[in-house]
């Protein structure tokens, strides 16, 4: 028989037992109706949906298949109202600058997303059902209990995975450069947050150097979150025009020229924080550490004796 890794079985254990219960840790607040708790589950479903897809081949495959499924369907349940959520608290800090017709232009806004907030009450009952369902007790445990050692070291898993990752990110970014689309420059939010997941999943096995790595990829998607938010308020506004009422009717084309001012700031702002993040030299230092895990588990050991 063949030597496995008892490394990777551990580690992929231990993760999908610590994301579930950050998942379902956020029952309560979600049941609330805290925004705070609706972001957190969904982030929480999100990097356990990394955490299966970097450990896919340690479970068993229609297994991993069912679980994914639940756990999918958290994340898209609560992804509208978490973005309802954000444009709210946006629009209404934003208000306090504003006066006169923009003001009751924003107003009008602000309550066409808060009905709209009100109608994902469904959708957030159905995240909260797919969570506390018999079939997601039901799924996860042969899933935990197929979790099988890999014949390949996972220290060269990790590696291997993390650097292409990276190279992804590089070919996004690039991309983007070229054409300045927002398109682009969404695939390329979307892939330094997988990125970001990976480099936390295996963080143990680099040490802290790993940390300024992490730290520095959630500025940069920090920088790109604002730049979204701004964007999704701007195409909110954009869209409530038609029906507004006479008194915000005025202020609303002052109020989208504005918040497209915004949206071009925002973007302004993103350039200077990917490129030192995307550097060459940037990219060196993090491919370099990528290839160098502290870290080393039996089987490397038995391998090198």
């Amino acid at each position: 028989m063949g030597k496995k890794c008892n490394l990777a079985r551990e580690e992929a254990r231990n993760l999908l037992k610590s994301q579930v219960r950050t998942l379902r840790c956020q029952v309560a607040p979600v049941r609330r109706g805290s925004p705070e708790g609706i972001h957190d589950m969904r982030v929480a479903s999100r990097r356990l949906r990394a955490g299966l897809a970097e450990h896919g081949p340690m479970f068993d495959k229609e297994r991993c298949k069912r679980f994914r499924k639940h756990v999918r369907r958290v994340t898209r349940k609560l992804g509208k109202a978490r973005e309802l959520d954000v444009s709210i608290a946006l629009a209404l800090e934003y208000r306090e600058s504003l006066h006169g017709p923009m003001r009751f232009a924003l107003n009008h806004v602000l309550r066409r997303l808060r009905k709209a907030r009100q109608s994902e009450a469904d959708s957030i009952r159905a995240a909260l059902a797919a969570v506390e369902s018999r079939d997601f007790g039901r799924d996860l445990l042969p899933l935990f209990e197929s979790v099988a050692s890999p014949s390949r070291c996972y220290v060269a898993i990790a590696s291997r995975g993390l650097d292409k990752r990276l190279r992804a990110l590089v070919a996004a970014h690039r991309e983007w450069v070229k054409s300045r689309s927002d398109a682009d420059l969404h695939v390329l939010r979307i892939r330094l947050k997988k990125l970001r997941y990976a480099c936390e999943i295996y963080q143990p096995l680099y040490g802290p150097d790993m940390e300024d790595v992490i730290l520095r990829a959630k500025t940069s998607q920090e920088v790109l979150g604002k730049w979204n938010d701004w964007r999704t308020l701007f195409a909110y506004a954009r869209n409530s025009a038609a029906k507004a009422p006479p008194k915000a009717r005025e202020g609303m084309p002052s109020l989208c020229r504005v918040l497209e001012r915004e949206v071009a700031a925002s973007l302004a702002a993103v350039e200077p924080v990917v490129c030192r993040l995307l550097s060459v030299s940037a990219r060196r230092r993090a491919a370099l550490l990528l290839r160098s895990p502290e870290r080393t588990c039996q089987y490397c050991q038995g391998s090198r004796n």
